[in-house]
Order: C-alpha cells, then sequence, then structure tokens
C-alpha cells in the first residue's frame, strides 16, 4: 500500500460525515445523469416516432422526375422502400359544400410499404385496382 492510499484511508476515517455526505453526492450525481440521459433518448424517440406518424417515413424526395429516371431510382440498391405520387390533376366536383374547395386533386400512387407516406384512412380501404380512389375528408 503506498503513501496515497494511507492518507486517503485516514481522511475518510477521521471525516466519516464528510465521506458519507461525498457517496451520496456520487451517487445522487450519477443517479440524475442516468435521467437526464434517459429523458433525452425517450424524447428523440418520442420525436421520431411523432414524425413518422405524421408525415411517413421517407428519407428523400424527388420532385418532376420523369419515368426513366423513377425506375432507375427505384431499381437503386440504396432505396430500400418507395412511394410514386404522380399528380394527375384536378376536377370539379358539382354539389359541393366547401364553397372555398370546388375543385379536388387527383394524385396516383404506388408504394410498397404503408407507412413511406402519411394517407390515413378512416374509412373503407386502400383502392386495389386503377377503378378505384381515395377521397380525403374535407
Amino acid at each position: 500500500m503506498n503513501i496515497f492510499h494511507k492518507v486517503t484511508l485516514q481522511s475518510l476515517k477521521k471525516n466519516r460525515t464528510r465521506t458519507i455526505v461525498t457517496i451520496v453526492g456520487i451517487v445522487l450525481s450519477t443517479a440524475l445523469i442516468c435521467a437526464v440521459t434517459t429523458s433525452c433518448a425517450s424524447f428523440l424517440n418520442y420525436a421520431r416516432e411523432y414524425i413518422i406518424r405524421n408525415h411517413g417515413s421517407w428519407h428523400g424526395y424527388f420532385m418532376n422526375v420523369g419515368e426513366d429516371d423513377t425506375e432507375k431510382i427505384i431499381d437503386s440498391e440504396q432505396v430500400a422502400d418507395y412511394a410514386v405520387i404522380r399528380e394527375e390533376g384536378y376536377a370539379k366536383l358539382d354539389g359541393i359544400l366547401n364553397e372555398s374547395k370546388p375543385y379536388i386533386y387527383i394524385a396516383s400512387v404506388k408504394r410498397t410499404k404503408d407507412n413511406v407516406i402519411n394517407i390515413k384512412i378512416t374509412e373503407g380501404k386502400y383502392p386495389e385496382n386503377d377503378g378505384e380512389i381515395l377521397i380525403p375528408n374535407h
């Protein structure tokens, strides 16, 4: 046992109250650090789940891409899941109750997973062929 160990043990034995307070402080600071890191990890997980639930689980977005380029992107080994949204145009609706929106936006969607884009079905099911469409609640 070297001189530092001897002096430390003598100091700890003489000052029992200070030793106990120091040990309690170390335990509390360790617990605080664990609580803060757990809270941060929990918040980051919540934020990730919130974004996926409200905006979908996508990491890249390409606009105005032609058919050939779309196929190249989809066939790339770096693309795991995808959704292709093509704007078809607008259609005027007769007898609409919402005067500020007399038109409906029409888009075709080709997707591989439900959570890639955020489309929430409130009633019914996803279209299964080209003759079926989804209509928004508004």
